[in-house]
């Protein structure tokens, strides 16, 4: 099971015991490494806003001190965030450490830069999952979609990687689409299952589109259950385009690449980037994680949240529902 699906079911069922405990920290950490892409993906908030304050990455000490403080109950690091994480020289060393503390990892990655140093460095990390995001098996929709992506490379790369895990014999990584459905491309959920069977890989991840530009997120007809997919081996997971999709801001948080904490991952297509000091909750350069996690002002958010009191930016989020 993906550390994302476990996260969410743990935020579902944890109750206010959890949400506002003055002890522990957060069960899954989402850490931005980079804000620089090679891409300027249709579907990325990254795209439509100012090119010049997506130029940087975190520091190895800063991802150090982060990742050293966080205790039981954390369990899942993931690396995502507005650029490409392997853009970061620093990843595989902070892949690493995340595992040598005994954390469950996953990577979320466009696989333009997956060439056999860095399937094999992958594999050998034996980091958790490897999310390839992936929205289209049309050559010119995708294209369009991840722009500065090419199809073919991207599908040859994808291929590699599963045939360098297969012939390394290793379990790991699970390998998943991580695929955002919008309604231009709703009607290839099949295809897409499809080509993720050939390719050998474990599963799709669906994500819904959602960004500060449009508010249709919540739309009806964009909601999957598992009897509308066709009969696979594959693993679903469903949250985002599910009805019951829980706040992740419950039992999880979003760190910059600066170290600003935010209450979830999904500010990043939801808040234009010089908004996001409004809704900062800390800031691990001066505080600990743990001591952010558990201060007053953030387990009032986590109590706020759970009884259904949104921030402003929550409506555009799949987890948002009305009172």
């Amino acid at each position: 099971m993906g550390s994302r699906l476990l996260s969410l079911q743990i935020a579902k069922s944890a109750g206010f015991k959890l949400l506002n405990t003055r002890f522990g920290s957060p069960y899954h950490v989402i850490i931005e490494t980079t804000t620089k892409c090679n891409l300027k993906c249709r579907t990325c908030m990254r795209s439509k806003q100012e090119s010049g304050i997506f130029n940087s990455e975190m520091s190895y000490d800063l991802y150090k001190s982060l990742i050293q403080d966080l205790k039981y109950p954390t369990r899942f690091v993931s690396f995502v965030g507005m650029g490409e994480q392997l853009l970061n020289p620093q990843i595989f060393r902070m892949i690493d450490l995340a595992k040598e503390k005994g954390f469950e990892v996953s990577l979320t990655d466009n696989f333009t830069l997956v060439n056999d140093e860095v399937a094999v460095t992958l594999i050998t990390s034996q980091i958790d999952y490897v999310y390839a995001s992936f929205d289209s098996v049309s050559k010119n929709k995708f294209e369009e979609i991840r722009f500065g992506a090419n199809f073919d490379d991207v599908v040859k790369n994808i291929k590699h990687f599963v045939d360098v895990k297969r012939n390394a014999n290793s379990e790991k990584p699970k390998i998943f689409f991580k695929s955002t459905i919008y309604k231009d491309n709703f009607s290839e959920i099949p295809d897409l299952i499809r080509l993720a069977e050939d390719l050998c890989l474990d599963g799709i991840d669906f994500s819904k589109e959602h960004s500060y530009f449009q508010d249709n997120v919540n739309d009806s007809s964009f909601y999957l259950n598992p009897e509308d997919l066709p009969p696979s081996k594959l693993k679903f997971v469903l949250c985002e385009m599910g009805k019951n999709y829980p706040c992740q801001a419950l039992t999880g948080c979003f760190v910059t690449f600066d170290g600003k904490v935010m209450p979830c991952d999904h500010v990043m297509q939801l808040l234009p980037r010089n908004e996001f000091s409004r809704f900062s909750v800390g800031d691990v350069k001066f505080d600990s994680i743990t001591e952010i996690w558990r201060s007053e002002k953030y387990r009032r958010i986590r109590h706020r949240l759970a009884s259904g009191f949104w921030l402003p930016f929550c409506k555009g989020c799949p987890a948002f529902h009305e009172k």
